[in-house]
């Protein structure tokens, strides 16, 4: 993924957290490969950043303060004006004798948030950028609270391995007067890096969403930003899949998937069936949000069922079990129609005005 970032025009980088998994003295080994990319880059602590022998969160930062810098602080861009947060609240349980942690931010870091705030005008975009979404964090009520009267907000975090829009109201305990939104970003590694390798040996590394591992480029203009998913060595247009049978009868009922990556409640999709001689049928499309995406089940169970047959001997690090797809949409395929190929065809479009287009053959038979 690395080489595809080098030479690019964007501005800066942010890694979102978790940048290596526990292992802390090779933070100086990828500040080096980062630093190929050759544009600054910032970097929020994540729960797999720490010094997990610390009893006391002050102390779990320190081997990331010493080769990043603080854990939390602010910069602006232009219009824009960033915080990077430390929400990764450490802790040792006495009773347990086990450390653990949870999505918090001390009471330092909440009046450095308040008197950093003082100091920003409201016509300016705040962006909060953190590793555990603010819907876990203890403290989000207090925060909503010093972004209420803002109109141009935003946070962004990681740590799921799926990727979300969010668009957080009052039943979220938001409380100012349009939705706060919210992105729970794609991760690098999809799922931890699971999977059974590909070609070039490394893992196929989807998300737990059927989302491919890859990142967001994310696009201001003055107080104005838009989202745009990039999966990892694909083409830019490559933004849905699509999952339908390879062949069904038209006596059957059968559906057709899409899975948005990028999706959200905000996008309007919409689905046609188009013959060999381009004549379309506009289908009826019905939101998936609650079912997890089709090809991902099915790459897993083939998965489970091989290291059964294998007896539990594999060579890869095993998927991840599949949640649901919170960016999914399913068009019902009509019944009724002559024994053919047939070309389905489902468009996205985003909040922003982005338009994005997925096409999948599928053949009728009697």
């Amino acid at each position: 993924m690395l080489e595809e970032l080098v030479g690019t025009d964007a501005t800066f980088g942010v890694t979102l957290g978790d940048i290596m998994f526990d292992d802390l003295s090779l933070f100086e080994s990828q500040n080096q490969g980062i630093a190929l990319v050759g544009i600054p880059w910032y970097n929020v602590i994540g729960n797999h950043d720490v010094n997990r022998e610390a009893n006391r969160d002050e102390h779990s930062d320190e081997t990331f303060e010493r080769v990043f810098g603080p854990a939390y602080y602010s910069f602006e861009y232009g219009k824009a004006h960033f915080v990077v947060m430390d929400n990764v609240d450490w802790y040792y349980n006495e009773g347990t004798k086990k450390h653990g942690y949870r999505g918090g931010i001390s009471k330092a870091q909440m009046a450095f948030l308040e008197n950093d705030l003082k100091l920003v005008p409201k016509d300016k975009l705040v962006v909060l950028m953190m590793h555990i979404p603010i819907t876990s964090m203890e403290q989000r009520g207090a925060i909503f609270k010093l972004l209420k009267e803002r109109p141009f907000t935003m946070s962004v975090s990681g740590h799921q391995h799926y990727q979300r829009h969010l668009y957080l109201d009052q039943e979220d305990g938001w409380e100012g007067e349009k939705p706060h939104h919210h992105v729970i970003n794609v991760t690098a590694s999809g799922s931890w890096w699971r999977g059974m390798k590909k070609f070039g040996d490394t893992p196929h590394a989807y998300s737990r969403d059927g989302v491919p591992n890859g990142y967001s480029i994310v696009t201001f203009d003055g107080n104005q930003y838009a989202f745009q998913f990039q999966a990892a060595n694909r083409p830019a247009d490559y933004q849905m899949h699509i999952s339908a049978p390879v062949q069904y009868s038209d006596e059957q009922a059968a559906f057709a998937y899409t899975n948005v990556f990028s999706g959200s409640e905000k996008t309007e999709v919409t689905a046609l069936l188009r013959n060999r001689k381009g004549k379309r049928m506009k289908l009826e499309v019905l939101s998936a949000h609650m079912e997890v995406d089709q090809d991902y089940k099915k790459l897993y169970d083939q998965e489970q069922a091989l290291k059964e047959k294998l007896g539990g001997k594999i060579d890869w690090v095993e998927m991840s079990a599949p949640v649901q797809a919170g960016h999914q949409w399913k068009a019902k395929l009509p019944t009724g129609l002559p024994a053919g190929m047939y070309t389905i065809e489902f468009q996205a479009k985003q909040p922003n005005g982005a338009v994005y287009q997925g096409l999948r053959p599928i053949r009728v038979v009697k």
